[in-house]
């Protein structure tokens, strides 16, 4: 099955959709929607990959639910794409809790064009795989945590696509 978008027809028999919060999830609106035949679920429902074998899925978001969920789903073998609208901001796994929110508490207090150039040397650009930054300060994005999505792209086990705002 396919379905149409402004950035021409995709085919998936599941949309993951990974937007939102889990309290609140999102599900945005996109054309060819009332066409489309397959499966629509939002991530909060998502399990695991067994369900999904031997289709094609596209996750919605590229935040940290809708990145793990692609990871999951391609390294178990399905084919499976991710939608990136805005673009993904990375950082590593913090080694631990005390470092983490230690780094939190200097983001928050400090200048915001420290806190920004900082970020600015710590987060790679993965522009090259077609997983740019955000657009805007630094500050403002929420980091996806573990490079698990920029790696599964890079070796051709998750493919991307790019969705117009």
């Amino acid at each position: 099955m396919a379905t149409e978008t402004n950035r021409g027809p995709i085919a998936a028999e599941t949309f993951v959709v990974a937007t939102g919060i889990w309290s609140t999830p999102f599900y945005p609106a996109f054309a060819g929607m009332a066409d489309f035949r397959g499966r629509i679920l939002h991530g909060r429902d998502y399990k695991n990959p067994a369900p999904f074998a031997g289709q094609r899925v596209l996750v919605v978001g590229a935040g940290n639910t809708g990145s793990e969920i692609a990871v999951e789903l391609s390294a178990a073998g399905v084919a499976a794409g991710i939608v990136v609208r805005s673009g993904a901001a990375f950082g590593p796994y913090p080694r631990s809790a005390l470092l983490a929110r230690a780094a939190a508490w200097f983001l928050r207090t400090a200048p915001a064009g420290v806190s920004n150039a900082l970020l600015r040397r710590v987060r790679p650009d993965f522009s090259a795989i077609g997983l740019p930054l955000p657009p805007g300060p630094p500050l403002e994005a929420y980091p996806v945590v573990g490079f698990e999505l920029p790696e599964a792209v890079w070796v051709g086990l998750l493919h991307r696509r790019n969705a117009q705002n």
